[in-house]
């Protein structure tokens, strides 16, 4: 598998690295620990509740698709809430279920998410439906410690959207240069391709 980490602002590849299959994504990319003033687009295997907590205390921001495995627990429904009952201390999936949180309507909620045994990260979770090719109508969850006044739902899924910028970069790269067709049986040999393969897109 391929791994990156690409600037939105430079469109320059900051990082890559080449790893077996089984290789669980979030292992992949080692972002440091700077995160003063920048903004981390997150595809979903990607994301892991240390990160996310890392990435806060060094003074930036994130946003990702949530997992389902996250769950997080309720602090409190800003958008999306019905007249009556709380969700209040529920996992997301609770509130849900029992229809403390609007589905098919955009949502706006803080929550908790578990760090470790001691240490959780207060973050929001945000719901905003998307209508499919079929005529169905899906919600997305995003994760994020984005400002909720500066960065309301639909500002935040736009946002989540430049991320796309990053696939069409690996497409482009993959078609290009026939990164899917390398006929080499040594890591070194496929990694030294991918490195030129990128310092000629840069070109």
């Amino acid at each position: 598998k391929l791994h990156g980490a690409v600037s939105l602002r430079s469109a320059a590849v900051m990082q890559m690295k080449l790893t077996e299959e089984k290789v669980a994504d979030v292992r992949a990319i080692d972002l440091g620990k700077s995160f003063e003033d920048v903004l981390v687009l997150l595809d979903r295997g990607y994301g892991a509740h240390r990160l996310f907590a890392s990435i806060d205390e060094g003074g930036g921001a994130y946003v990702t698709r949530l997992k389902l495995s996250s769950n997080p627990t309720v602090t409190a429904v800003r958008r999306g809430k019905p007249r009556r009952g709380s969700a209040k201390g529920m996992s997301l999936d609770e509130a849900i279920d029992a229809g403390l949180i609007k589905v098919g309507t955009v949502s706006d909620i803080d929550v908790e998410i578990r760090v470790s045994k001691d240490q959780v990260h207060a973050a929001r979770v945000v719901g905003v439906p998307r209508t499919k090719e079929d005529g169905t109508v899906e919600t997305w969850w995003y994760l994020t410690n984005l400002d909720r006044d500066a960065f309301p739902p639909d500002a935040l899924a736009e946002l989540y959207r430049m991320r796309w910028e990053v696939e069409l970069l690996w497409k482009q790269l993959k078609s290009r240069f026939r990164l899917a067709d390398i006929d080499s049986l040594t890591q070194h040999n496929v990694e030294m391709l991918m490195h030129v393969s990128v310092l000629a897109y840069a070109l």
